[in-house]
């Protein structure tokens, strides 16, 4: 009687942590793909669309672990990238849903750089007038 309690008692920590791997690496994919959508500062909002999608692929690969179906949504502007991932995961019959919704700024570098060291030297000019 104790040896099948025990049994039960061990699929359901390994579940318990294929639950828990899931849900801490779902946040970190989601902020990855938003970062990197929000890098391509300059390209239309399709393209972004379609490197986001293509990145994904790699990014998400099969590392989850039990995860039945994993959703991915996107919101592009010019602002902000945002991402939306969604899994599910069937545990001991229950269907657990895991969900992450990250964003990222879509600010250029180039251009932030480049404005800095105008208002850099603008400032030097009229220090020295």
């Amino acid at each position: 009687m104790i040896m099948p309690l025990v049994l039960l008692l061990i699929a359901s920590l390994f579940y318990l942590a294929f639950f828990l791997y899931n849900r801490c690496i779902l946040p970190q994919d989601a902020y990855i793909l938003a970062f990197r959508g929000s890098v391509l500062c300059n390209e239309p909002e399709d393209a972004v669309r379609a490197y986001i999608e293509q990145d994904s692929r790699r990014q998400t690969g099969q590392k989850y672990i039990g995860l039945q179906r994993l959703e991915k949504d996107s919101r592009i502007s010019r602002k902000k990238v945002e991402i939306e991932l969604r899994g599910r995961m069937n545990i001991m019959g229950r269907r657990l849903e895991i969900f992450s919704a990250k964003e990222a700024q879509r600010d250029c570098p180039v251009h932030n750089i480049r404005k800095i060291r105008q208002i850099k030297r603008y400032m030097e000019k009229n220090r020295k007038e």
